[in-house]
């Protein structure tokens, strides 16, 4: 084989290479095609692209909420529980710059002008334009978002919220609920006062001062549950004379019916302010079980 012949072989074998690979691109093209919308990062279109990059997150129904003039997700995590065990509850995680970056990268495609190619490609969603959706506050077109559930509850109207994801009529965010038995959307009397004797029963082995205590526990179980129902709900507070009594189980007892877990602990601050900041953290993620021991 002359060194001619060997060139024109080899230009042959590689060509062969490329019409295999490209037909596997056309292939993986054709079987999982990239719909998502395309944001080129033009010169001089600051707020447009920031603009664009929100309206592809919403428009992709990815979670992502303004909770107070904070932009959130919500999320599941593990906590500490009392006597140091380990808990699983849902909050509401304030979105950080990286987190910004990979919802505004699941939302859209984004594109920059490469002047060697002359052609538009792919590239990371800009770090800027991140930085500027995080402080669009009054300007979002996302959600407000008042909470997040782990369970099923009621709306004020007295309907059902069952269904995982967010409910606008509440503002809510049920995430991961449990399996649960069938619920009435119409329950009869029979069916109330057998769920009521139900939960009584739960209490039955606590050592109450007296039946006015009792129904403080009966409403921590029953509060947690349909707290979107009500306008305003009751603080509760446990106390014993006693060690062993209950005090740490019975709000273990009203996490596990609003969470399925037991309930995540927040410590005292060693001062007042501090006290007041672990609340205000506390608040804005939102949990259904918000309780302090």
């Amino acid at each position: 084989m002359t060194d001619v012949e060997a060139e024109l072989d080899r230009i042959r074998r590689d060509r062969k290479v490329r019409e295999r690979h490209d037909t596997k691109l056309a292939h993986s093209a054709s079987a999982d095609p990239d719909t998502r919308p395309v944001i080129r990062l033009e010169a001089g279109k600051y707020h447009e692209i920031a603009e664009a990059a929100e309206a592809g997150i919403v428009a992709a129904g990815l979670p992502l909420f303004d909770r107070g003039g904070i932009l959130v997700t919500p999320i599941t995590t593990k906590a500490q529980g009392a006597n140091g065990q380990e808990t699983t509850t849902v909050a509401l995680m304030q979105v950080s710059l990286p987190l910004a970056r990979e919802f505004m990268g699941r939302a859209a495609l984004f594109q920059r002008f490469d002047g060697r190619s002359m052609a538009w490609v792919k590239t990371k969603p800009p770090r800027d334009i991140a930085e500027l959706m995080l402080v669009r506050q009054g300007r979002w077109p996302f959600a407000k978002i008042h909470g997040v559930l782990a369970a099923p509850t009621l709306r004020p109207d007295g309907s059902l919220l069952s269904t995982e994801g967010f409910d606008p009529a509440t503002g809510l965010y049920v995430l991961s609920p449990p399996d649960m038995p069938l619920i009435p959307e119409q329950p009869t009397h029979a069916d109330a006062v057998a769920a009521l004797e139900l939960l009584d029963e739960l209490l039955s082995e606590f050592p109450w001062c007296d039946l006015a205590s009792r129904a403080v526990g009966m409403s921590a179980l029953i509060t947690p549950l349909a707290r979107a129902a009500f306008p305003t709900a009751p603080l509760h507070a446990f106390t014993a004379p006693a060690a062993g009594t209950g005090k740490s189980f019975m709000p273990d007892l009203a996490s596990a019916m609003a969470t399925g877990s037991p309930c995540a602990v927040q410590a005292q601050g060693a001062n007042e302010e501090e006290s007041e900041k672990r609340l205000v953290a506390t608040l804005i993620a939102g949990p259904p079980d918000p309780l302090d021991r």
